[in-house]
């Protein structure tokens, strides 16, 4: 027997590095994710004013720690482990991968880590751009390395 499920629904909130499309319902969060093209509807949800809420201030005044937003987290145990993690991050402060790696019990799993954080639906609320190679360099990230080391720099201003 199907559960009956509220529907999900989608928004977009516009950031001084592109658009993100927040998609959520009455139950909460799925994913939080930045669109290179401009939406052509943006329609609001009261499901998801909150999480818009917070992101606004993230972006507005820095610091949001986004623990009080229900989030829907689709994930494997190891990802689960990898997430979790990042809440432990403080704000305007990284780890590397082989530090997260440690932090959840598999010191080598430094790669994994990063096909971890890779697959995050939740950019921003869970923090994988505060996750950096061990060189000291930026890194990588889902959507553009520019990004990333915006969302850095604003973390530290």
């Amino acid at each position: 027997m199907m559960e009956n499920r509220p529907p999900v629904v989608t928004t977009y909130l516009q950031t001084p590095i592109g658009w993100l499309r927040v998609r959520g319902s009455e139950r909460g969060i799925l994913a939080v994710a930045f669109v290179e093209e401009d939406p052509k509807d943006v329609e609001e949800h009261d499901c998801l004013r909150d999480c818009l809420e917070q992101l606004q201030e993230y972006f507005a005044e820095g610091e949001s720690t986004f623990h009080s937003l229900p989030l829907l987290v689709q994930a494997t145990d190891f990802q689960d482990k990898v997430y979790e993690a990042l809440w432990d991050i403080p704000y305007g402060q990284t780890q590397t991968y082989e530090d997260v790696a440690k932090y959840i019990g598999h010191p080598k799993a430094s790669r994994a880590v990063g096909t971890a954080l890779g697959r995050n639906a939740l950019s921003i609320i869970l923090p994988c751009h505060r996750v950096v190679p061990k060189s000291g360099k930026t890194g990588e990230y889902a959507w553009g390395a520019w990004r990333k080391e915006w969302l850095l720099a604003h973390e530290k201003s």
